[in-house]
């Protein structure tokens, strides 16, 4: 592994030796220090030459630099950094980098953060006399206190004042030293030496240019000096440092008279964000420029020190101070409204609009559009165009706030640059689809629903039947209708959509195979399986076809078929389907993809079928906070997540956090759903049924279990798997009151249907069938003599074929075959057959307590009964 992870590049050797030996007393002493100062007295310098020096001393050591000045940069910085490391927690990326480092020893690794600018300056570090400074550069070795990010570590570290804290004043023997180091080749002169960085003020960054400048054109102190006093400085901006002014100014002068081109190349760094600018946004063709003169302009503007090259290859950056320089320079010649607009339109030509595979670019280009947006200059075309296409990016990376926020913005430009073009109202409609989409994926339904009736309202009298933004919006009203739970309404709609579509294009078109693909979503739902998986092969050839193995769509179809598995109980080869998309969406979408969650959530609701719960509650757990930190508490997706975290409590006998968890999600989807026969609050209902059930609260589950049914009867019919399972549900409710004849006949009646609808050997019939038995068992003992002996061979032959069916399904390793096994023990016991019993009793019971644990409750009553058993010869 690499240890040097620095991305900046500097002259080696060190400048400062008094400032670097106090800077490593006080990492030794405290583990942390904060170098403080003006813009340009040489922070980044120092701590450059204390890693450099540090990565000589200690090979081994990790060497780690983040630049800090904006949240964006600090997170992508983080990113690569636990990429490095192997991280794979990523819910919390500034948590899980902090943990890492906080395991390590203090002679493991050395972090800086530099330039932590204004974003992070709610507590600025102060020199004793009370004096604050715009940035600092932050070194650490080890984390004190109770801290779990590094934006935490970061705030206590400027809240320092004294012990760590050290101040970079500019001072003469400090200035010449840097002037030795930087013109190794220039005979020195120490009089002219001292004039001319008594002149700059001592400026580090003022002194590092002129001494760049020396260098590159191979002259001498004295013949520096004349250039400096030759130069009217009258236009010089005053509002900064004049050191670095002048020292800029000189090299200026050079630029436009040799590389005029590069002046062209440092206005246009200025007005977007200066750190880590992508070569082949700086090159562009609309003004004359050739690829010679242009690397050959970036080469000069690197060796005067204008700009600086970073270690990763066709990337740039500018120091602030010369950032500020041109900006000035540009208002003081009236043209930086101009550069702007300019900066705007290239912007606009150069952001992509599509898929995946311009996510690279679009990354790149990102932190500059974001600044070139709030540009305003005359011609707002360009800036919506750049806008759109931001918008988009943000969509497909899932970030539906994001992508709100910027459909908006376009709105609102085209709605104050009326009246419009035929084309321009077109592209309006297209963006108002855009933002319903958006509402709808924030599970703002109600005000998606209007705004979606609204644009068609208007788009049916303008547009033709089958019109491409037509069908755009039916798919969104289809959305709607699965969103809201009417899963036939939407097949129905999508069908239209797929036909439209494919009279317009072909049937292996993207948008044809995005239809194909919703269809079999609400197939699922309908539990359509064979004609699901039949229409699910075929849009996945046709997806690889079209868009390749690692695009979005392939893995969200892949997705689909890995859950249709799962819904037919085939959960081993769901799980290696899981786990290969997981690794492909993972790599190509990012592990906090809202599409990348939805594959973790499924595989951990498989893993939780698997019988391997344990897991699937870390997993559940991570989930759920990267949800809510996305979307907030009030989410779809997070009530989901809260959901299927409850039901795996369960399954581990952690009733009241399950039921904890259970509640926190029916009070949000109230908020987001008011109709209370929404399936997901039908689904939450009974599972608080189920988990007041397992704590022994029978009077206050079944009101609640007996309204699920009835609800589910109403809207999904009496043969739905739902409805069967708020039967099985009631019926369980019924055997724990005692009330056996009425729970026998409801297992009975829904066993049947279930052989019927789901087959004999689906896990949820087998449930039934074992639930069957286990009530026939416990109802015995209330019959005649004569009677029971019967009842209990009947029982006994369901639990058999039960025990048989779930070791073909699941294998015998399971829980659900430990309790087979455990109820057919009971079974036995009663009958006076212990020796088989306890066979059964002490397989179950050391299954169990290996699935489940110990303390699990369906542990401790087979561990229970077993002793009982022991006991009777």
């Amino acid at each position: 592994m690499e240890n040097f992870l620095v991305p900046i590049r500097r002259k080696p050797g060190v400048h400062r030796p008094g400032l670097l030996s106090d800077l490593e007393r006080k990492l030794t002493a405290e583990g942390c220090a904060v170098l403080c100062g003006e813009g340009g007295t040489g922070k980044t310098q120092l701590a450059f030459d204390f890693c450099s020096k540090y990565n000589t001393d200690h090979p081994d050591a990790l060497v780690l630099w983040i630049s800090s000045e904006t949240r964006p940069y600090l997170e992508e910085r983080l990113r690569e950094i636990s990429g490095h490391l192997s991280i794979v927690d990523q819910t919390n990326i500034s948590e899980s980098v902090a943990s890492w480092l906080r395991l390590h020893s203090q002679n493991d690794w050395v972090l800086v953060l530099d330039d932590v600018g204004n974003e992070f300056q709610t507590s600025s570090a102060e020199s004793n006399d009370g004096t604050s400074f715009p940035s600092s550069t932050i070194l650490f070795r080890t984390f004190r206190g109770e801290t779990k990010t590094l934006e935490e570590n970061l705030t206590n570290a400027l809240k320092s004042k004294e012990a760590q804290v050290i101040l970079l004043y500019p001072t003469l023997n400090d200035s010449l030293q840097i002037f030795k180091q930087h013109c190794p080749n220039i005979p020195w002169e120490a009089r002219v030496a001292e004039q001319v960085t008594t002149s700059l003020e001592f400026s580090p960054l003022a002194i590092s240019i002129a001494a760049a400048y020396m260098e590159d054109n191979g002259i001498t102190l004295s013949e520096y000096l004349d250039l400096f006093r030759q130069y009217n400085l009258s236009s010089t901006p005053s509002t900064f440092s004049t050191s670095v002014a002048r020292a800029l100014v000189v090299s200026l002068g050079q630029l436009q008279s040799e590389r005029p081109q590069a002046i062209g190349i440092c206005k246009l760094m200025a007005v977007l964000d200066r750190q880590s600018v992508v070569e082949s946004l700086l090159f562009y063709d609309r003004k004359g420029q050739n690829a010679r003169n242009f690397y050959g302009s970036l080469r000069k503007l690197d060796s005067l020190s204008l700009v600086h090259k970073a270690v990763r290859n066709h990337h740039y950056s500018m120091h602030r101070l010369v950032r500020d320089f041109f900006v000035e320079y540009l208002e003081n010649e009236g043209k930086l409204e101009t550069q702007q607009q300019s900066a705007i339109e290239l912007l606009s030509e150069r952001y992509p609009f599509g898929d995946q595979s311009f996510w690279t670019v679009c990354r790149a280009y990102n932190p500059h559009a974001e600044k070139a947006i709030k540009f305003e200059g005359p011609d707002a075309w360009p800036r919506a165009v750049l806008t759109r296409n931001m918008a988009a990016y943000q969509r497909n990376c899932g970030n539906f706030g994001a992508a709100y926020a910027l459909y908006k913005r376009v709105l609102q430009i085209y709605a104050s640059n009326a009246p419009l073009s035929a084309k321009q109202e077109d592209l309006m409609v297209g963006l108002s689809l855009g933002v319903v989409e958006m509402l709808g994926k924030m599970s703002q339904f109600d005000a998606g629903e209007k705004l979606l009736q609204d644009t068609m309202g208007k788009m049916k009298s303008e547009v033709e039947p089958g019109h491409p933004q037509l069908i755009h919006a039916r798919n969104l009203q289809a959305w709607f209708c699965y969103w809201r739970g009417q899963h036939a309404e939407a097949e129905r709609l999508w069908r239209l959509c797929l036909k439209d579509n494919n009279e317009i294009h072909y049937e292996t078109h993207v948008e044809s195979l995005i239809f194909e693909s919703n269809i079999t979503t609400a197939l699922i739902e309908q539990e359509k399986y064979a004609e699901a998986e039949e229409l699910l092969a075929q849009t996945i050839r046709g997806r690889i076809s079209v868009r390749g193995n690692d695009h979005p769509d392939t893995i969200q179809s892949q997705q689909i078929l890995a859950a249709l598995y799962q819904e037919q109980g085939k959960y081993t080869k769901a799980e290696e389907l899981y786990q290969e998309i997981l690794k492909t969406a993972n790599r190509v979408q990012g592990s906090e993809h809202p599409d990348t969650l939805t594959i973790v959530s499924n595989l951990s609701k498989n893993l939780s079928a698997l019988g391997r719960f344990s897991e699937a509650e870390v997993m559940q757990w991570r989930l759920l906070a990267s949800r809510e930190r996305q979307f907030g508490s009030e989410h779809e997706q997070v009530v989901l997540s809260r959901i299927n975290l409850a039901i795996t409590l369960e399954k581990l006998g952690k009733y009241s956090v399950a039921e904890e968890q259970n509640r926190l999600a029916l009070v949000a989807q109230k908020k987001l759903f008011h109709a209370d026969t929404h399936p997901t609050t039908l689904n939450i209902e009974n599972t608080l049924g189920l988990l007041l059930l397992r704590q022994g609260k029978f009077e206050e589950a079944e009101p609640i279990v007996r309204e699920v049914l009835r609800k589910r009867r109403e809207t999904l019919g009496v043969e739905h798997r739902d409805t069967l399972t708020s039967q099985n549900n009631l019926a369980g409710t019924l055997m724990k009151q005692k009330k056996y004849e009425e729970s026998k006949t409801l297992f009975a009646n829904t066993l049947e249907t279930a052989k019927r609808i789901l087959g004999e050997e689906n896990a949820f019939t087998l449930r039934l069938m074992n639930n069957l038995s286990e009530v026939m068992r416990q109802g015995s003992f209330e019959v005649s003599e004569n009677e029971r002996q019967s009842v209990r061979l009947e029982a006994l032959g369901l639990q058999r074929t039960a025990l048989a069916g779930r070791i073909k399904i699941f294998g015998e390793d399971h829980p659900d075959v430990f309790t087979s096994e455990c109820n057919l023990a009971r079974l036995l016991h009663d009958m006076e057959r212990c020796i088989e019993a306890r066979q059964l009793y002490e397989k179950a019971a050391e299954g169990l307590g290996s699935k489940l644990g110990k303390d699990h409750p369906m542990t401790i009553e087979c561990e229970t009964n077993f002793a009982v058993c022991k006991s009777h010869r």
